[in-house]
């Protein structure tokens, strides 16, 4: 009875030394030389061995549970980054691996599609670079700041690289994550910390006597201009400051011209005559000389956000779509929809009041597929993929 007892004892011992772990063995084909790999199991250990010449290799890995996966990593002869999985159980607690070292170099296929914020009609070159590809690829905006190619790549797990030359002539680049997916959406803001210089702008002119001042105010647009403020008096003086005051010691009609040179160098100028009333007539004044204050416009301006934060629900949506919005005053905002091919599919306007915004847009008109939802307030664009 003893003997039966610690035979079944043994035998149970037995059992349970054998159930925590798994034995891995692989051949990597095509070596020449041993391969380093790694091994990981999901909730237990991991470790780093070698291949034999002939691209051999077997171990033995503690495992937390009797069934789950073995992952198996390595670098290729194409320096790829190769993954592989094998599952054990208890009815088998040993996994093999067989994968060819130098496989060909054939390639999945990158939808990506290309958003940039603020071009003013400017096409600009942005570049495609996905790691290990034979050469970087390159594609064009068209007027409204979009474009789209469709790339190979040779591991969805690798990232891609994006990069552009900015309106201030400043390289700028993105690395993306691929997460196994096939399509990729890349915005930017091509004039970020800068901008172009206006086409026009208008100063309005006041005279109060009491004072012996006039005041010249630069409409709201104007004054928000990212870039170099420039103005002459017509006296042959001139000051950099946005905001300026000067005295004049004659009374005589004054042509004030403000010069605006954008990031690029372009340049624009306004001018107004200073020293006529809202009728035209010149402001007869009783002491020779008087005083000019340049100020900004009275109106109380908002900043928005660098971007627009919005949610899509559902995702993928049916036959309507409702596009959650938070903005902080009252704005228009523009709504556009393009396909993969980055043709336009629907585009709306809309009033966004201050606070939360409710957006529902009907689609059922639309094919199945993956959609670029777009939302461009104050010429600041943000966007969301969505499936239909």
């Amino acid at each position: 009875m003893k003997l039966t007892f610690y035979t079944l004892f043994a035998a149970l011992l037995c059992f349970n030394t054998n159930a925590q772990t798994v034995s891995v063995t692989g051949q990597l084909l095509n070596t020449a030389a041993p391969v380093t790999v790694s091994l990981d199991i999901d909730g237990g250990s991991a470790i780093t061995t070698s291949t034999d010449a002939s691209g051999y290799f077997a171990t033995t890995m503690n495992i937390p549970d009797t069934e789950g996966w073995v992952h198996l990593s390595y670098t290729d002869c194409n320096a790829n980054t190769q993954h592989s999985y094998a599952m054990y159980a208890p009815a088998l607690m040993s996994v093999n691996f067989l994968k060819d070292y130098c496989p060909a170099m054939n390639p999945y296929y990158m939808h990506v599609m290309v958003s940039l914020q603020n071009t003013n009609g400017v096409p600009v070159a942005v570049t495609i670079n996905p790691n290990f590809s034979v050469a970087p690829y390159t594609v064009t905006t068209d007027a409204d700041g979009y474009a789209s190619a469709v790339i190979p790549v040779l591991d969805l797990l690798d990232p891609i690289e994006y990069s552009f030359t900015d309106c201030n002539g400043q390289l700028q680049s993105q690395h993306h994550a691929q997460f196994i997916d096939t399509v990729d959406l890349f915005s930017a803001d091509y004039c970020a910390g800068g901008g172009t210089p206006c086409d026009s702008a208008e100063l309005f002119a006041s005279y109060d006597e009491p004072t012996n001042t006039f005041t010249l105010t630069m409409d709201s647009a104007t004054q928000s201009f990212n870039g170099t403020f420039t103005w002459h008096f017509g006296d042959g003086t001139s000051s950099t400051e946005p905001f300026p005051s000067h005295v004049y010691t004659a009374d005589e009609l004054y042509n004030v011209c403000l010069v605006l040179t954008g990031m690029l160098g372009d340049v624009c100028s306004v001018c107004h005559l200073i020293g006529i009333d809202d009728q035209g007539n010149p402001v007869t004044r009783v002491d020779a000389g008087f005083t000019l204050n340049i100020v900004p416009n009275g109106l109380v301006t908002v900043s928005m956000p660098e971007t627009i934060q919005f949610n899509i629900h559902p995702n993928p949506v049916t036959d309507n779509a409702l596009v959650q919005v938070e903005s902080p005053v009252e704005v228009i905002c523009n709504v556009t929809i393009t396909n993969t091919l980055g043709q336009r599919i629907r585009t709306l306007n809309t009033t966004l009041e201050p606070g939360s915004n409710n957006l529902q847009i009907p689609l059922s008109d639309l094919s199945r597929g993956i959609y670029n939802l777009s939302l461009e307030v104050n010429g600041k664009r943000t966007s969301r993929l969505f499936v239909k």
